[in-house]
């Protein structure tokens, strides 16, 4: 019992204790690139959102100038500020669809990243912990049948000699 406290208690403390520490590194580090992932994709949904109401602003202009166009009523300047309008709408709805592309193809890129490098590390690390701990778990309790092995002829000498003294006892001469 003195050993198990002094040697192997203080080793198994120790080691169970970095264990834990590296364990709360790994889960830190699993939380960052899940954030990270999330943070693309928020990202990418907002280009994708910016670039459906451009089009949607686009659609619009050119609807409302190719009427204004083919319906003889409406001034020729009219005319011409829809034509304007329209290719500045349709302008920036390319900009927006390039942005949401360039959003869709750094997303797919880290989702490519987070599934085939990002997750399998940070999973391979997990297991690696726990085998780490299994072995920990394991050497400690051979370390705890060796110590008692090595007292076992100690106790077993006691307990013969405390029944070589139990069986000199005669009650009728002790008395």
């Amino acid at each position: 019992a003195e050993s198990f406290s002094k040697d192997i208690y203080k080793q198994m403390h120790d080691q169970a204790k970095s264990l834990k520490e590296i364990r709360r590194k790994n889960m830190k580090e699993s939380e960052k690139i899940v954030t990270d992932l999330n943070v693309a994709f928020k990202s990418m949904q907002a280009s994708k959102d910016k670039f459906r109401k451009g089009f949607e602003d686009q659609e619009k202009a050119n609807g409302v100038y190719q009427k204004a166009n083919s319906d003889g009523t409406v001034s020729r300047n009219e005319v011409e500020k829809l034509r304007l309008s329209a290719s500045n709408k349709t302008a920036l709805c390319d900009t927006l669809k390039h942005k949401y592309g360039d959003a869709l193809v750094k997303t797919n890129a880290f989702r490519q990243r987070y599934y085939y490098e990002l997750l399998p590390g940070v999973l391979d690390e997990l297991q690696d912990l726990e085998q780490r701990r299994i072995e920990l778990i394991r050497h400690g309790i051979l370390s705890c049948i060796a110590k008692e092995r090595e007292v076992m002829p100690i106790i077993s000498k006691c307990h013969d000699s405390i029944q070589s003294a139990m069986d000199a006892i005669n009650p009728d001469k002790d008395t």
